[in-house]
């Protein structure tokens, strides 16, 4: 069985994926790790079949405006700068996610790649599997999400609502790419 896993982000979105595709691999399955470019080598080198994938989101963070944007702790303008970002490279990220998935049985959908995996699953009929290695997108009452404050916000509702508040401004972020990207498919 060929298992796809897509990823997309810094060094926590890429490093959790390979653990999985090791594991994966040691139980006998074929798996391709599509990552971001610059974890290429990273990837190879542990032994991993590596799709590369336009773009290089740890420069956007490690640049001066990406920290700026991180520090702020504004949520709604770090995905708007990021989603104007990946809608730039729109093309480039839709081309080497789908080409990865080309002949794949199963797609494993990592965190920052729930929308692509999903639209690429539908238009090849493979099945899909979320694997979200890092709490982005699934809320809890413990503690904020890391984009909206870096406090814990003492109430677990409130804790919880920043999720939420961070899954609405990261969705109307890619809105436009996804929408376009749906249409062309």
């Amino acid at each position: 069985m060929k298992i796809t896993i897509l990823t997309f982000g810094s060094v926590g979105d890429v490093v959790p994926y390979v653990a999985l595709a090791l594991g994966l691999e040691k139980r006998g399955f074929n798996v391709v790790l599509a990552a971001p470019s610059n974890f290429e080598d990273y990837i190879k080198n542990a032994g991993l079949t590596c799709h590369p994938i336009y773009g290089n989101a740890q420069e956007i963070l490690d640049s001066e405006q990406g920290k700026k944007l991180i520090a702020s702790g504004n949520a709604r303008a770090f995905a708007k700068e990021m989603g104007k970002i990946t809608y730039k490279n729109r093309y480039e990220m839709q081309r080497d996610t789908l080409a990865a998935c080309e002949g794949a049985d199963l797609i494993i959908g990592g965190t920052l790649m729930g929308f692509n995996s999903a639209i690429i699953s539908a238009k090849l009929k493979i099945p899909l599997i979320y694997a979200y290695v890092n709490p982005a997108l699934y809320s809890t009452k413990e503690f904020p999400h890391f984009m909206v404050s870096h406090k814990n916000l003492y109430f677990g509702f409130l804790n919880s609502l920043s999720y939420t508040i961070f899954f609405k401004a990261y969705a109307a972020s890619v809105a436009r790419e996804v929408t376009e990207w749906c249409t062309a498919l």
